[in-house]
């Protein structure tokens, strides 16, 4: 009557809504406590027997009324049912909160063994939204207490599982040496069981780890070894606790890796392999992957058109799941594609895009791949002052992030912007140039061998050393249509023209 509620609905049943939030708050605090956890435990009984089989649509509510009741088994139940939901529907930052409350609810309850699995088992669901924000926060923290919990109560598995998990998470913050022990334990652990499980996960994660640290012949070792597995066991559609298929994650970044070693031919292959797969089993993380790693091969050859249709792709499905994780990458990598086509400012917007992704979700992994592209850009466009400082910004971070096939890009970009900017850096040019090729023939990285032949013929080209200009300017040419580069022996061909004139 004095209308503090009203009605909200008819059908399919009569609801009732506060008029003002002030005044639903108002009525509730002025009830006892006692009194509100029980009126909160009498809704959550009501729910249950009113929908016995619809609980799942009712699981959040469920899960506030009963935290609010402290009736904290059910609580975390419904909690970690709220969590599983929210994943499942790629509301990754809803997920991530309702499996923290479910931890914390845990704290309410005795230390039992059983809660303490409970715990463990909490902290490896939160590998889905983990992994698709980038690992945010506080999430080392919530692993190395899962990894410890698992020690405790003897559990192998787990243990392995948080080393896994672990290794995927130090990769993305800069950390890859740190990522590839851990993978490497877990994987060592892993055939000491003869747990397959494991062994197919954990060999992912050595390969990913591999790959950011240029360890690109690892790969090779670790990556056709478990995709055997997975065929002679038929069981290429399994997860394996991850939250992306394995199969097509482990030949998307084979394919990577054969790509920066100029095996381009095969790499395609296996990546195209990488794509139809996840699309069969229409999973969006696994098509994000799959396309980005398809991109990935055609940006290390040069060939922007064809990079920026998979990058494309990838970057849909990495907007449509909120997957950070993979969405920097993939929007450096379409930087990289409309360099190759030409399309400076679109590739300056893209790049700038994926530095700010990276910073702002913590992704430090990748970063200095992006700033490498903004300085080509700024290179090609005569920038030659922000050439530099994104060249130098690249060369900072990857070597604090222990990414080798980073470095010997931003030396590469380095060299070529300070040859090009002052005559007198040329000693400190050349200098960069050739621990870049150094670097690249360490890690077999074949198309950097390429463009550090190219950018040293340049550079001596400039400075007046047209012998050396010439066997460098040959060399790249050769290289550059041996492995069908063309946007790279178009350009070297061009200065070695330049050079006989």
């Amino acid at each position: 009557g004095l209308e503090f509620i009203y009605e909200k609905s008819l059908y399919p049943e009569l609801e009732y809504v506060f008029k003002h939030v002030l005044t639903q708050e108002v009525a509730y605090n002025s009830l006892l406590l006692k009194r509100r956890k029980q009126i909160h435990e009498k809704i959550g009984k009501a729910i249950e027997e009113l929908y016995p089989d619809k609980l799942e649509e009712f699981c959040e509510a469920l899960a506030h009324h009963y935290s609010a009741a402290e009736d904290w088994e059910k609580a975390f139940h419904y909690l970690r049912l709220s969590g599983q939901k929210a994943a499942l529907n790629f509301s990754l930052w809803e997920a991530l909160g309702y499996y923290k409350q479910a931890l914390s609810v845990l704290d309410n309850l005795p230390p039992t063994e059983h809660d303490r699995r409970s715990s463990v088992e909490v902290r490896l669901l939160m590998d889905f939204p983990m992994f698709g924000l980038g690992f945010p926060g506080d999430s080392v923290e919530i692993l190395q207490e899962g990894e410890r919990l698992s020690r405790e109560l003897g559990d192998e598995r787990s243990l392995a599982n948080f080393q896994t998990i672990l290794s995927c998470c130090f990769s993305a913050k800069g950390r890859s040496s740190e990522g590839l022990r851990c993978a490497e334990a877990a994987l060592k652990q892993a055939e000491d069981m003869q747990d397959i499980d494991m062994m197919v996960a954990s060999s992912f994660e050595v390969c990913v780890n591999a790959v950011v640290g240029g360890q690109f012949r690892r790969v090779g070792e670790v990556a056709p070894p478990a995709v055997a597995v997975l065929e002679k066991a038929h069981r290429e559609s399994d997860f394996f606790g991850r939250p992306f298929n394995t199969y097509s994650a482990l030949l998307g970044v084979h394919g990577s890796a054969l790509g920066f070693q100029g095996h381009f031919r095969e790499a395609e292959d296996l990546c195209r392999r990488a794509v139809v797969f996840a699309r069969g089993i229409e999973h969006p993380y696994s098509i994000a992957m799959a396309e980005a790693y398809y991109g990935g091969v055609f940006a290390a050859k040069g060939d922007g058109g064809c990079a920026r249709e998979h990058f494309h792709e990838a970057l849909k499905h990495c907007e449509a799941t909120q997957c950070v994780h993979v969405m920097g990458s993939t929007c450096s990598g379409l930087g990289f594609a409309c360099i190759f086509v030409g399309d400076m400012e679109a590739a300056r917007r893209h790049l700038e895009r994926a530095v700010k992704i990276h910073t702002e979700a913590g992704i430090p992994s990748m970063l200095p791949t992006a700033y490498v592209g903004l300085t080509m850009v700024h290179l090609f466009s005569g920038d030659l002052k922000n050439a530099q400082r994104s060249a130098e910004e690249a060369l900072g971070l990857s070597q604090r992030n222990g990414e080798r096939g980073a470095e010997c890009l931003s030396r590469l970009m380095l060299g070529a912007v300070l040859g090009a900017a002052d005559s007198s850096q040329g000693a400190v040019a050349e200098e960069h140039i050739l621990r870049a090729i150094k670097i690249a023939e360490e890690i077999a990285a074949a198309p950097y061998c390429t463009l550090g032949h190219m950018f040293l013929g340049q550079h001596y080209a400039g400075s007046g050393q047209k012998e050396k200009a010439l066997q460098h300017l040959t060399e790249a040419v050769a290289m550059s249509e041996e492995m069908g580069m063309d946007f790279w022996l178009t350009m070297a061909q061009s200065s070695l023209d330049s050079l006989s004139k």
